[in-house]
């Protein structure tokens, strides 16, 4: 019983930070693409998830709080994953990054669906740029 209203209260969780997400202002990355596939591991296939994007701010980014978020064509959070929070990156310089998302049912979903019926977003919480200042986004 605990372990269900664990399960319940961490999914209710993601649904906000998706939602809130969605919301979003404009910030410092924009989302370029993504994919997601399957891939064979030593233990067995599981998703990979490539997400690419940009950096739009004036200055060059080098450590940022990010995370992105994927929503299916009904609206429903399908899973997300955070960014790499050391990132280097030069103003409209673009990057990648690829996520192993092993045991990952969600994602395992996410390589199923056609990509016209899935959207990614990205959250960016807070930027350092490379002069020192740090920014917020709310």
């Amino acid at each position: 019983m605990r372990l269900v209203l664990g399960v319940a209260a961490v999914l209710a969780a993601t649904s906000v930070q998706a939602a809130e997400c969605q919301k979003g202002k404009a910030t410092a990355l924009t989302l370029t693409d993504w994919s997601a596939t399957m891939k064979e591991g030593a233990i067995g296939p599981y998703p990979s998830i490539t997400i690419k994007f940009r950096n739009d701010a004036v200055k060059e980014i080098r450590m940022v709080k990010a995370s992105v978020w994927f929503v299916d064509a009904l609206g429903d959070t399908i899973s997300g994953v955070e960014l790499d929070k050391d990132l280097r990156l030069k103003p409209s310089a673009e990057s990648q990054q690829v996520f192993a998302m092993n045991g990952s049912t969600d994602f395992e979903r996410l390589t199923t669906l056609e990509k016209r019926d899935a959207t990614g977003h990205i959250c960016v919480q807070a930027a350092v740029y490379e002069d020192g200042t740090k920014e917020e986004f709310k």
